[in-house]
């Protein structure tokens, strides 16, 4: 499943979206908004290795911030995640990759797990 719409439509309903929901909120300061949770706005580019890796780096230079192998730790030859964050306050909006290879790894663990072995 691709997360990603670049298409205008889309992009102009979500920001809408967002809009109406902040001035509701405004509105409404009886309704109650997470006391110390981060709010994240989440992307997941989809495809192979080659393609979501390349798409974190599209959307971070599009951002204006580095990649990272998350929490800010630089990439290695073994990174397995590939981030891009921009934080407003507690509101994040991030993008995330993360390779084929940890995806087979852990979805082998979780049906290893399931089956009752551990790894």
């Amino acid at each position: 499943m691709n997360d990603i719409d670049t298409t205008d439509s889309r992009r102009d309903a979500i920001l809408a979206g967002l809009r109406a929901l902040i001035g509701f909120l405004w509105a409404r300061p009886d309704v109650p908004l997470p006391a110390s949770a981060l709010t994240r706005i989440l992307i997941y580019p989809d495809g192979p290795d080659e393609v979501g890796i390349a798409e974190v780096y599209r959307i971070a230079k599009a951002m204006g911030v580095p990649v990272t192998s998350g929490l800010g730790r630089p990439i290695t030859e073994d990174t397995t995640h590939y981030t891009a964050e921009i934080s407003f306050g507690p509101v994040e909006f991030s993008v995330l990759y993360i390779t084929e290879a940890y995806r087979a790894e852990h979805a082998a663990r979780r049906a290893a797990e399931a089956a009752g072995g551990a790894s």
